[in-house]
Parts: structure tokens; sequence; C-alpha cells
């Protein structure tokens, strides 16, 4: 395709090549399914509102689109976008996007383990107090029962 045109192509290129039916003629018309259309228009919905939020003269990395794409086509699904298939960190649009081994990512993820073992040590924490308390009630109930008897 970027022979043919004689330069790199866009995510959206490749999926409006990829996703539309191809007439005898060698045009394209219709969508072979609504999640493409809905998935081509809301990306550049998207661009759109990215371009508006920039200086005039920023033009979108590689990144960003990716990220723009991911978004639009309601993120990855078992480490593929829809359109677009397996990610890598490229800006290439049938290279496809971010994987798990970029700095980036790999620094989300130790966050974010950090963030679950904090919260496993509150829940452990908490857990205790509710074992104590359960205990507690259960040696102490009787004698609240015998007390409200009287």
């Amino acid at each position: 395709m970027e022979k043919e045109r004689g330069r790199d192509v866009s995510y959206a290129e490749v999926f409006e090549e990829l996703h539309k039916k191809k007439k005898k003629d060698g045009t394209r018309e219709h969508w072979v399914e609504t999640r493409a259309s809905d998935t081509y228009e809301d990306y550049h919905k998207r661009l759109e509102e990215w371009q508006q939020t920039q200086p005039p003269s920023t033009q979108p990395t590689p990144d960003d689109m990716a990220s723009l794409w991911t978004e639009a086509a309601g993120g990855a699904n078992t480490g593929r976008v829809y359109g677009l298939g397996i990610h890598r960190l490229t800006g290439h649009p049938n290279s496809l996007l971010a994987n798990s081994s970029s700095p980036q990512n790999q620094e989300q993820m130790e966050d974010m383990r950090n963030e679950i073992r904090e919260l496993k040590q509150q829940l452990d924490s908490q857990y205790g107090t509710f074992v104590k308390m359960q205990k507690f009630m259960h040696k102490h109930w009787h004698d609240l029962s015998d007390n409200e008897d009287e």
C-alpha cells in the first residue's frame, strides 16, 4: 500500500483498505461490518479532538495515533486491537502498537504490582480484625443473650 501511494500510510488508511468491500472496478465502498465504520469514525473524532488541544503546527506522533486508535477500537483484547492485530511499538500502521516490554509499560506494571501488594496487606489486616471481632462476638454472644432474658 505504501509503494502504491509513495508514502507512509496511516492506521485509518490500512483499516479502511481492509474493512471496506472492494468493487469490481477496484474502488471500495460499504464497510464489512458496523463495528468497522464505528471504529473508523470514532478514531477520526478522537484525532480531531486531540488536534484541537495541540498547537496548530503539532502533528500526532505514531504513539499518539496508536493510542487514539486503541481507544476508538475499545482497547486491547488478549493482546490485540481490533483492526490492527498484535501490538508493538512503532509508527508503522501494520507493525502495530506498544507491547508490555516498553520501559513505560514496565514501570506502570511495577506500580500496579506495588499497589496490589499494599491493597493485599490492607485486606489481610482488615480480615484479621474481622476474625478477632467474630471470635469476640461468638465468645460473648451467650453472655449478651443471657442478660436480655433477665
